[in-house]
């Protein structure tokens, strides 16, 4: 399933800028890059004129995914993007040493979980109820997201409770909309191993709710 066009604010030029501040360049060039909408360039984060092309389309392939990932989690978009942002930022600083981490798309969403943890502690977000309020509104934003379980009563709190990599793989799969292997690449697995976290999910869910949900590749 492809994922619908990303708007202008999806860009990492722009969630970067807020999250760091002022950029370092200036003048024609550095204009046209900040409207540009796509993601900044290394350097442009770092202030040096090193790029690592790996950094660069690791960031640009992921940044949106990033962003909508963190939308239905913080309920706020303008904080999702800030978000994504830090998550640019913190590989960026330590990029090589994270190259040799032996799973960087795991790695990373581990960072992008940390930090949504670190901002809703900020914003005192402890209460469940205010947060999945924020997640069933960032839910239906997204076309055809989760349908299914936007009438069921406690939906949401059942799925804050699945354990991390089904609740990843649900939120992907379904309110997101990634086929698997999108999702695999996201998540840092094999196909078949977020196939399994989404059927035990799946599982968990329609025991908790009393629903069944339909495969999201259409195959049941």
């Amino acid at each position: 399933m492809d994922l619908p066009p990303q708007s202008p604010t999806e860009s990492a030029a722009g969630a970067t800028a807020a999250a760091a501040g002022p950029a370092a360049g200036s003048g024609p060039d550095a204009a046209a890059d900040a409207g540009s909408g796509a993601a900044p360039e290394p350097s442009a984060m770092a202030g040096s004129g090193y790029i690592d092309q790996a950094f660069d389309a690791f960031v640009q392939s992921n940044f949106p995914l990033w962003i909508r990932y963190a939308h239905v989690q913080v309920g706020d978009r303008e904080s999702a993007e800030l978000i994504a942002g830090e998550i640019a930022i913190k590989l960026h600083e330590a990029w090589e040493q994270i190259l040799n981490q032996r799973n960087v798309s795991s790695h990373t969403m581990d960072l992008l979980r940390g930090e949504i943890v670190r901002w809703r502690t900020e914003h005192a977000i402890t209460d469940q109820t205010i947060a999945n309020a924020a997640f069933e509104r960032a839910v239906q934003a997204e076309p055809g997201g989760f349908a299914a379980l936007s009438e069921s009563l406690g939906a949401f709190g059942a799925i804050a409770d699945l354990p991390e990599r089904q609740h990843q793989a649900v939120v992907l799969r379904y309110v997101l909309g990634c086929d698997v292997v999108q999702a695999a690449r996201l998540m840092g697995l094999s196909p078949k191993t977020v196939t399994s976290h989404t059927a035990q999910a799946r599982r968990t869910l329609a025991r908790e709710l009393g629903i069944e949900l339909g495969d999201p590749d259409g195959e049941d």
